[in-house]
């Protein structure tokens, strides 16, 4: 049996942030046959454990077979922050694809937790979904105004908004000045 540490797979998670989210984004994969390059890099760990190798050593290892678990959609489970609370893990998944359709019943499902009891953790936490939303969508818009040249309008776009005008509105409510003059302090 191998035994992974915490402070090994939150390092991993930090290191790999992208691929970690990516992989928490989708239903995990119980169950997969270990083949190629997993099976080479499982036997050399199990290996390398058996030879007593040094500590520094079998954490490169096993982060090697925790990238390539998670470069294959698999280990999901592993990876899933249980500290982290679910207002942050909603928030990271959001981060994603802040323009996407988010429905609370879809991440519910993505959580293993039905609708109203993801209502109830996120307000025990002091959030709610759309306040989540929103923030995911407009703090992804002020750094797409602060550093890019993409027009006003797709930029409300990719972060989830149809009409430019609401956008504006919501993004003045949020920061206290409008995308448009942000924008014009940003050349």
């Amino acid at each position: 049996m191998l035994v992974l540490d915490a402070d090994l797979l939150q390092q991993f998670r930090l290191q790999y942030a992208e691929q970690v989210l990516a992989l928490l984004a989708h239903p995990p994969q119980l169950f997969s046959p270990i083949q190629g390059t997993m099976r080479q890099l499982w036997d050399e760990l199990f290996a390398a454990v058996t030879r007593s190798e040094s500590e520094p050593l079998l954490r490169h290892r096993a982060q090697g077979l925790l990238l390539a678990l998670a470069l294959a959609g698999l280990g999901g489970v592993l990876f899933a922050d249980r500290e982290t609370g679910v207002a942050d893990r909603l928030r990271q998944t959001m981060l994603l694809q802040p323009g996407r359709d988010w429905r609370l019943a879809e991440l519910a499902h993505q959580f293993f937790m039905g609708e109203s009891t993801l209502r109830r953790k996120l307000d025990q936490e002091g959030h709610s979904f759309r306040k989540i939303l929103d923030q995911v969508r407009l703090n992804t818009a002020l750094g797409l105004l602060q550093s890019t040249q993409l027009p006003i309008g797709e930029i409300a776009r990719q972060c989830g908004y149809a009409s430019h005008s609401r956008f504006s509105q919501r993004f003045q409510k949020q920061f206290g000045i409008k995308p448009m003059q942000l924008r014009a302090t940003h050349p």
